[in-house]
């Protein structure tokens, strides 16, 4: 197949589109990135290729006229992946009529764009495993997080509860965050829109104990993975110090707990898995 993907940044050492391109690479399918601006969309507009489908990748929900299904190809499938939901819900709304598909990270949102007759999936985040390994050295750091100082009040406040115990750094590239994560025996996560975030697939997917807040029923995480057998949640501070003091105490149930969600993961949250649900989706449009 010839697969367009548009969107927004140039050349990365990671990103999910990047993920994407080379996992539709290695299965022998051409693929071209263009820039989701309008000069992007001018190239892509103007290119000679007969493409199959284009992949718009939008966390922002750009609205770019020139990008709508009546200047595209007869026979292209155009489908939007919906980032930043459910924050960003308002803007891909605007633009849904745009695409035949959706693609949508977060389960509530899905659930409404459904609601209001898109044809949407749920396209939660995923670990690119050629990003994300586990590695064979024995942790060096108690807990780590990515999200570095001054990202989270919550983070910054378990830095001066955790002191030496915890390292929260970020402005990592490619591989190094997956390294970085590996070194720690307890990946901290907590979320800014009580949303489920790609850092704790890509967490699990190094072999390390994950503590993440808990998150709404409306996420439907329950439905991805069990708590206190695949991941660990909190809900507070202190809770949180409990539930990491205890888990670094017991080695044995930490890594249990690690290898479950590893497991998991590796069997259905990487790229492998979500250019599969592309693939399906686009032969039931196509036979549609």
């Amino acid at each position: 197949m010839n697969i367009a993907i548009m969107y927004e940044y140039g050349s990365e050492a990671w990103s999910t589109p990047s993920s994407l391109i080379a996992e539709f690479e290695s299965r022998g399918h051409h693929v071209q990135r263009f820039h989701l601006s309008e000069v992007g969309i001018s190239q892509f507009m103007s290119s000679d290729i007969i493409w199959d489908i284009l992949l718009v990748m939008d966390w922002k929900g750009l609205n770019f006229q020139r990008l709508d299904k009546q200047y595209m190809r007869e026979g292209m499938w155009v489908v939007s992946e919906t980032a930043d939901c459910p924050q960003n819900f308002d803007k891909h709304l605007a633009l849904a009529d745009r695409y035949h598909t959706l693609l949508c990270p977060a389960y509530d949102s899905t659930e409404n764009f459904k609601a209001l007759g898109y044809d949407c999936e749920f396209f939660t985040h995923w670990a690119d495993t050629r990003i994300y390994q586990p590695s064979s050295d024995i942790p060096t750091i108690d807990v780590v997080s990515s999200r570095g100082p001054g990202g989270s009040q919550f983070l910054d406040y378990m830095s001066q509860a955790l002191g030496a115990k915890f390292i929260n750094r970020n402005g990592f590239m490619g591989k190094d965050h997956g390294r970085f994560l590996a070194s720690g025996k307890i990946v901290l996560q907590n979320s800014r829109h009580h949303e489920w975030t790609r850092r704790i697939p890509e967490a699990m997917s190094v072999n390390r104990l994950v503590i993440t807040d808990k998150l709404p029923e409306h996420t439907n995480v329950d439905s991805l993975y069990i708590d206190g057998e695949d991941y660990v949640t909190y809900e507070g501070v202190d809770d949180c110090i409990s539930k990491i003091n205890y888990y670094l105490s017991n080695t044995a149930e930490r890594e249990r707990i690690a290898m479950n969600g590893y497991t998991k993961t590796i069997a259905n949250h990487t790229q492998v898995q979500r250019v599969d649900i592309i693939i399906q989706k686009y032969n039931e449009w196509k036979r549609y």
